[in-house]
């Protein structure tokens, strides 16, 4: 698993896991975060998951490979910085970023085991009937899971966002 922290490691003994990907919902989940760090004193750490090539590299030829994988990086760290731009820029609160490289269930695993101060995960739900694979797959063995999972759905408006976070 490859692992890139590109901001300061928390310094609170309380954090908030948001898994960011590039779909709409994923938004309100990152200012539920952003609320509730607020409120609380926690820092947010936001985790972009860069899933490998299927097949493996060694189906892809030489260099190519690598841009491959380059390209997936950057596309992590441009949705990152989107919306941490939009959500974080009334200030207070400054991410801790990391992009990782691996299937997103092993990389939550494996943060919630490194970093103690992770308290809360927190994932969009998608809005159209499906909530999404991560949300299907970490809640089917949230038994395993050494911290609360909270989960901001699609139809969540702001103003409840703020109250409840």
């Amino acid at each position: 698993m490859n692992d890139d922290d590109t901001r300061t490691p928390p310094v609170s003994p309380r954090a908030l896991l948001c898994v960011i990907d590039d779909t709409p919902e994923v938004r309100k989940a990152l200012l539920f975060a952003y609320v509730r760090a607020k409120r609380t004193g926690a820092d947010v750490i936001t985790l972009a998951c860069v899933t490998p090539q299927s097949g493996g590299s060694e189906f892809l030829w030489g260099g190519v490979s690598k841009m491959a994988e380059e390209e997936a990086r950057n596309a992590a760290i441009r949705v990152c910085e989107k919306y941490e731009a939009e959500i974080f820029q009334t200030g207070g609160v400054i991410p801790v970023r990391m992009i990782c490289e691996g299937e997103p269930i092993a990389i939550i695993r494996e943060k919630l085991s490194v970093h103690s101060e992770i308290k809360e995960i927190i994932l969009a739900a998608g809005g159209q009937g499906n909530p999404g694979p991560l949300v299907e797959q970490l809640t089917q063995g949230a038994g395993k899971i050494t911290a609360p999972i909270i989960i901001i759905p699609d139809g969540m408006d702001e103003v409840d966002i703020y109250r409840t976070a």
